[in-house]
Order: structure tokens, then C-alpha cells, then sequence
């Protein structure tokens, strides 16, 4: 696995020492360092299953983690997220006057109909 794609482990039963069954695995994919408090972050989840499973899980966080959708995303609406996605192309200063304002109508336009929608419940 290379250096970044995150980390299955199986967990056991601590008092003795056995597997658990159905397995179950501890996923863990790095965020970083976080600028702010300079503390190195993690996401970990615990799931029951195969391995294979838990990859698919592990696969999801790192996939979440790249699009930069974030790990509030169950409490983050369509709106929120796309304002303020918005924000930060307006304020890099690297588009036209006019590519913000045309991305803004579109953007009033879905959210319209996906404002209030969850994010998390998005798919491709």
C-alpha cells in the first residue's frame, strides 16, 4: 500500500485476545496536518465484515477526503456547500468578473431544487 492510502487493521477482542466474529477492521486515512492547531488529523471507522469491506470503506473516506467534501458532509446542504465553494474561486482572484457571475446564476438555479438536499446523499 503506498504511503497515504490509509490503513486496515483487525481488531480483537481485548480481554481475550481472540478475533471477533464477524471480523472486525479499523480503518484509518490521514487528513494532515491542520494548519490551525498544527496537530496531525485522522479519521478512523470500525467496520464488522471482510476485509474487503473495510477497503471498501477505507476507499470512500479517501475518496471524500479528496474531493474535499469533508467529513461534515451528513450535516452540509447542497446550498452551503456550493456557496461556499463559490466564495473561494471569487475570492482567489483567478477568474473574470464575468465567470463568477455566470457560475452564480447557474448555482441559484440548482439550488433551487437541491438547496436543502444533504450533500452526503449526493452520488456521482
Amino acid at each position: 500500500m503506498a504511503n497515504g492510502d490509509g490503513s486496515i487493521r483487525e481488531r480483537k477482542n481485548p480481554k481475550t485476545g481472540k478475533s471477533y466474529n464477524p471480523k472486525r477492521w479499523e480503518v484509518t486515512i490521514s487528513l494532515g496536518v491542520d494548519p490551525v492547531t498544527g496537530k496531525y488529523r485522522k479519521v478512523k471507522r470500525t467496520v464488522s465484515g471482510t476485509k474487503t469491506e473495510a477497503a471498501k470503506v477505507r476507499d470512500s473516506l479517501k475518496s471524500k477526503r479528496d474531493s474535499g467534501i469533508g467529513f461534515d458532509a451528513e450535516r452540509i446542504t447542497f446550498k452551503e456547500y456550493a456557496d461556499g465553494w463559490h466564495q473561494r474561486r471569487a475570492d482567489s482572484g483567478e477568474y473574470k468578473r464575468r465567470t463568477i457571475i455566470d457560475e452564480r446564476n447557474k448555482l441559484n438555479k440548482l439550488e433551487i431544487v437541491l438547496g436543502t438536499y444533504p450533500l452526503q446523499r449526493s452520488t456521482r
